[in-house]
């Protein structure tokens, strides 16, 4: 997710996205695993770790089994197992990976109009190409609040 679309810092500690209307109401997953991580480049490169900055990589959730479940047009999400703060700058680069799996839940996506995305089979360290779209989705968590004197607020309010 490019710094741009975020706004600023928060403490994601949930993930959720907006079901489709295809695919199955649940889809089971082996070894999944999230990591969240920064990049200063606004396009990805083929290899998955030199997308990141260096020693950015944090592992956020990890199941050696995980169900999800959601109907149509839901939203459906995964609560992390380490809030990942997120400061505002650079890019965030959120990684998913699963080693097998059963049924299938699908998400809405958008088209970005430019490579945004990265997919390859389990294991790889790099991916045959690029993707366009992006799945909708949520960063759940805790803004940063801006400090600001009293007066400004109040002065936010007076109108």
């Amino acid at each position: 997710m490019l710094d741009s679309e975020i706004g600023q810092a928060v403490e994601v500690d949930s993930i959720s996205w907006k079901r489709s209307p295809w695919g199955q109401d649940n889809a089971s997953f082996v070894d999944l695993n999230i990591y969240m991580g920064l990049s200063a480049d606004d396009s990805l490169g083929l290899d998955f770790l030199d997308n990141y900055l260096p020693e950015t990589r944090t592992l956020v959730f990890s199941r050696t089994s995980y169900t999800v479940s959601a109907g149509p047009d839901s939203w459906y999400g995964i609560a992390l197992d380490t809030p990942y703060w997120y400061t505002g700058q650079d890019n965030l680069l959120i990684e998913i990976e699963w080693s097998a799996g059963s049924g299938s839940i699908y998400s809405y996506h958008w088209q970005t109009g430019q490579p945004r995305a990265i997919a390859a089979s389990y294991g790889d360290s790099t991916a045959p190409g690029f993707e366009t779209t992006l799945p909708h989705m949520h960063l759940n968590g805790t803004l940063e609040l801006e400090q600001v004197s009293f007066a400004a607020v109040k002065s936010a309010f007076k109108r």
